[in-house]
């Protein structure tokens, strides 16, 4: 009677083994079946490049010179923002009241500077928004190079207008009435910093436009009122300049003006600037095409243009070190 019962014993134990190491061995073969399906799909991913093989990828040359492309590029910028620092350092040491300077970065936008807000009259340098706006006009259709406007002595009067007897050569050819073409009269005014060509801009364009030209103008100064001043700071003369180097029209006359080799036009590159000069107000505002383009201001009251130059240097000294 116990021997039946170790039989049963025996045999439920070895059915219970075999339960088990069925089991076991139906798990291990899904395992290995749902790992081969896993990489069945992953090669498939890769076929269809839906998934990136990281380890193949690091070993590509592209993968590589895409990372050291962004390294470098992230030198570069700390090094753009060490000179921009360096120069802002450079003009804070500058003691001097009579001055205002504004660089402005073409790239980023970033203005370096002393003195920025300082109103000056500026002279000639205040003839930039009238040439803006003319091209504004010019890209909106509503003129064009070819319009012509005819000479009247009124055009002298307007508030804000040029001296008379200022800079230029139209103030000796100009009778009532004789017609002049906006080209002839951008041209004037950029070349000779011509007065009358210059009054004539503003009174056809600006004048007449007077609400129009105001909102234009608040773009650059937000302080700027219905009739038209030549008080200026270097931070909006600046912000006008920055505007007008995108003007490709425009780059043979501001860079053969007849001050096209003085002041910030002593710089080692095709410069386009505005000079303004009365009296001891001395001015100079420019776009320097630089490998990393800016525009400088440098407004003054009895500085010579010699005083401004190398200060121009300097400034472009530390912009242009690698």
């Amino acid at each position: 009677m116990k021997s039946k019962k170790l039989n049963i014993y025996q045999l439920a134990f070895s059915l219970a083994v075999t339960f088990f190491l069925l089991f076991t061995l139906s798990s291990h073969l899904m395992n290995e079946s749902s790992k081969l399906e896993a990489s069945e799909i992953r090669s498939s991913l890769l076929n269809k490049r839906l998934l990136k093989d990281t380890s193949t990828q690091k070993r590509d040359p592209k993968y590589k010179e895409k990372y050291k492309s962004k390294s470098t590029k992230a030198k570069q910028t700390k090094a753009n923002k060490l000179r921009w620092d360096n120069t802002q350092q450079m003009l804070l040491s500058v003691q001097e009241n009579n001055l205002a300077v504004c660089v402005l970065d073409i790239r980023t936008g970033r203005i370096v500077g002393l003195h920025v807000d300082q109103p000056f009259y500026a002279a000639s340098v205040a003839k930039l928004p009238i040439v803006l706006w003319t091209m504004e006009l010019i890209h909106q259709g509503k003129i064009s190079f070819e319009t012509s406007f005819a000479y009247k002595d009124i055009v002298n009067d307007i508030p804000g207008a040029m001296q008379r007897n200022g800079t230029g050569s139209l103030q000796y050819q100009a009778v009532e009435g004789q017609e002049f073409t906006v080209r002839d009269l951008i041209q004037r005014t950029i070349c000779e910093s011509d007065n009358q060509a210059s009054n004539m801009l503003s009174y056809y364009l600006g004048q007449k436009n007077a609400k129009a030209y105001q909102k234009f103008r608040q773009k650059f100064d937000p302080e700027a009122k219905l009739n038209f001043s030549k008080l200026m700071t270097a931070r909006v003369a600046a912000r006008y300049m920055a505007a007008l180097s995108q003007e490709d029209e425009l780059a043979s006359d501001f860079q053969s003006t007849l001050w096209a080799g003085s002041k910030i036009g002593t710089l080692p590159y095709p410069v386009w600037h505005k000079i303004g000069v009365n009296g001891q107000y001395n001015h100079d505002a420019a776009y320097v095409p630089a490998i990393r383009p800016y525009v400088m201001v440098i407004m003054t009251k009895g500085w010579t243009d010699n005083a401004i130059a190398t200060l121009a240097q300097r400034i472009d000294h530390i912009l242009s070190e690698t």
